[in-house]
């Protein structure tokens, strides 16, 4: 397999032009973070599109195994050509067309199936079979709003209290979180969004306490399998934050075996008459109704990797029942995350048990290099609130 990291994959569906380019920073941000597919191959039998990291990193995640190979672009364009299989972050028409992949990028259909409306699809159809399942709750009640009439008499019935959504999005972008007495940002947003996409999602606002991600893939028969559950927590803006390592202690075992069984047939139900193969990311919350927590098994349904697919591989890696988060941070001078990378070890140096899992310390998932301007980083055994 050819992985490819283009978490602009969103933006490059709703743009849906086969050149199309992020742009500088979101390219950079590409570029920077391209290593993170090393933890979704098979070792030695598959080809990041990357630099190749230093030696200290793949020891410390590849010390007992095959590397996977760093390929340039060009390198992994050569490799499709041959046959090799394109597994990038996300799907879209642009990546297909750069990896030379012409004629399926000139036949890709899914922008549709990729934007939020799916998302709304899903949460009505677990709605419907989730009926005497106590501890799952659907109080956001999403709806796609085609007109600004619509949108005008949603906001009047809810004032402040709701969240917008824009049809397609990228990390936390094309969301508007409700404030009360800003009815007129809502609607100005709301409004630009149904210019540009014809429609925007809007929900109710519940006061989330904890976030997860269920993992599924869709196969080629149509089978939906379930590959993991894991936990982070949004920055403010909503955009990505911390990977939490430690498993959710809030909701019963049962509850989330539950959630993972209707969202399996939700998403078998929904993809139906799709032709999408890959991986699922379906993110989910828990909130509180007249003081019972409960669990919203689908805020967003993501058709790509997400980072909750390398979180899955970083625990992996880690001693049983420790604690530990990692998350993505952007540094601006050259040099400044080797510097911040030099302290964090000597403060907090990695320590492992007798098997070769992290229990302790500062850990890096990316390359060290003087000019890196994004980088992801985190730490095993300290307590991540």
């Amino acid at each position: 397999m050819i992985l490819v990291y283009n978490p602009s994959c969103e933006m490059a569906v709703r743009n849906d032009k086969v050149n199309y380019m992020p742009p500088a920073l979101i390219a950079r941000f590409e570029e920077d973070l391209a290593g993170l597919m090393m933890f979704l191959g098979d070792g030695g039998r598959d080809s990041v599109v990357a630099t190749r990291p230093d030696d200290e990193l793949l020891e410390m995640w590849f010390g007992d195994g095959a590397v996977p190979r760093f390929v340039s672009p060009a390198e992994g364009r050569a490799a499709v050509l041959c046959g090799e299989p394109l597994v990038p972050w996300g799907q879209s028409r642009a990546v297909l067309h750069k990896y030379g992949l012409v004629e399926e990028a000139r036949a890709w259909s899914n922008r549709e199936l990729l934007s939020r409306r799916t998302s709304v699809a899903v949460e009505e159809t677990l709605r419907s079979l989730s009926v005497g399942a106590p501890g799952l709750g659907f109080d956001a009640e999403p709806r796609v709003v085609s007109s600004r009439d619509e949108l005008s008499e949603v906001l009047r019935r809810e004032g402040g209290g709701v969240v917008l959504k824009s049809l397609w999005s990228s990390s936390g972008r094309g969301v508007m979180i409700g404030r009360d007495g800003d009815d007129a940002s809502l609607t100005q947003w709301g409004e630009r969004a149904i210019a540009s996409d014809g429609a925007v999602v809007v929900e109710r606002k519940l006061a989330r306490e904890e976030e997860m991600t269920f993992l599924f893939r869709r196969e080629d028969a149509g089978e939906v399998v379930y590959v993991g559950q894991n936990r982070y927590c949004s920055a403010e803006n909503g955009r990505f934050g911390k990977e939490i390592v430690t498993p959710s202690e809030a909701i019963s075992g049962e509850t989330l075996s539950e959630a993972v069984g209707l969202l399996c047939e939700a998403l078998r139900k929904v993809l139906t008459a799709s032709g999408y193969v890959g991986p699922i990311g379906v993110d989910a919350m828990t909130y509180r109704r007249e003081g019972r927590l409960l669990l919203r098994p689908s805020t967003e349904v993501n058709m790509r990797h997400t980072m909750g697919n390398v979180g899955v591989a970083v625990r992996r890696r880690m001693a049983e029942g420790v604690s530990a988060w990692w998350q993505i941070g952007q540094f601006g001078s050259e040099g400044e995350w080797r510097s911040f990378c030099a302290e964090a070890e000597s403060q907090a140096p990695l320590e492992r048990d007798g098997s070769g899992k992290m229990t302790r310390g500062f850990f890096r998932l990316t390359g060290l290099t003087e000019r890196q301007r994004f980088a992801a980083y985190g730490w095993v055994g300290n307590a991540y609130e």
